[in-house]
């Protein structure tokens, strides 16, 4: 369940460009959602392809719905798009008597899920008036990449860093993207990961700098150490995301190259860097890049060997 907050940017009424990078929350938020848990469709109910033709069906029917006059005067594009303007409407209005609601979107507004090696630009672009209603929009679950790795799980990381760095390049503020890139859990839709790699998995998901931070799965699978180690790191970024900036620097994690997200405030700053290649990599740091600061006193919090 989401914690509270939304903002009052929700007011507004026509589409400002200039506004899409102000956050609608008043601060960053923690998501919980059991779907990698007790997910019925992959652990009860097997996933056949009647069943997946079967919801097939009903998106198309959903997405294309429309009275049989338009259908006679009206292209199925037009008729999405007008499908499409009235539901942003009908959020407006809900959030205007709903305030503090928060709604966070998932599948079909918009980016290539399927894999890092995906095209770029996107086949299906992201609208950015989208972000005028939703609170974030999340960049795909998690998944192995195309990035040959010695460790699954750090895979599965790259690929979320990939498609976080994608949607930022189609104009999404790292706030207002959701990498719902956390899973624990012994089900197959978290490939029975338990809790393997899960502190590096948690580093990334705030290093990554979005405000909904989304947690999937049995968090009962973290004894009392752990989930004080857990706490720390959302002590350590609480600041960072509510008052500083994530930028990000350096390679396309799907490209192989070295790269890295950066959370700067007032106080100081924390770099997280991923070297996806099965090499020792340089990366050049310089003055820091893109509005990062120049390494001048710094030290190590934390590393793994990937």
């Amino acid at each position: 369940m989401a914690q509270q907050h939304a903002s009052s940017t929700a007011t507004a009424t026509h589409w400002a460009r200039m506004r899409l990078a102000e956050p609608l929350l008043r601060d960053p938020i923690w998501v919980y959602n059991d779907w990698s848990a007790y997910d019925e469709l992959s652990d009860n109910i097997p996933l056949t392809e009647a069943l997946a033709m079967k919801e097939l069906g009903q998106i198309v029917r959903i997405r294309s719905a429309a009275t049989p006059a338009a259908e006679k005067t009206q292209t199925p594009e037009e008729i999405h798009e007008r499908n499409a303007a009235a539901f942003r409407h009908a959020l407006k209005a809900f959030r205007q008597k709903n305030p503090d609601v928060v709604l966070v979107a998932f599948n079909g507004f918009g980016g290539d899920l399927e894999s890092t090696a995906g095209p770029f630009p996107f086949h299906s672009p992201v609208d950015l008036r989208w972000l005028e209603v939703f609170d974030s929009l999340y960049s795909g679950d998690p998944r192995p990449s195309d990035v040959p790795e010695v460790n699954f799980w750090r895979s599965m990381d790259i690929y979320s860093d990939h498609m976080v760095r994608r949607y930022e390049q189609s104009f999404l503020p790292l706030e207002r993207v959701d990498s719902s890139g956390f899973m624990i859990g012994n089900t197959g839709t978290i490939y029975y990961r338990k809790t393997n790699a899960w502190k590096g998995m948690l580093l990334l998901i705030v290093a990554r700098g979005g405000w909904v931070n989304t947690i999937h799965g049995n968090l009962e699978f973290l004894d009392d150490e752990n989930a004080k180690w857990f706490a720390k790191v959302q002590g350590i970024y609480a600041s960072l995301q509510a008052t500083g900036r994530t930028k990000s620097f350096r390679g396309i994690p799907g490209d192989v190259r070295p790269y890295g997200f950066g959370s700067l405030d007032s106080r100081g700053a924390i770099y997280t860097v991923v070297n996806p290649a099965q090499s020792v990599e340089e990366i050049a740091w310089t003055d820091g890049g893109g509005g990062l600061r120049a390494l001048r006193f710094a030290g190590i919090r934390t590393w793994d060997s990937g």
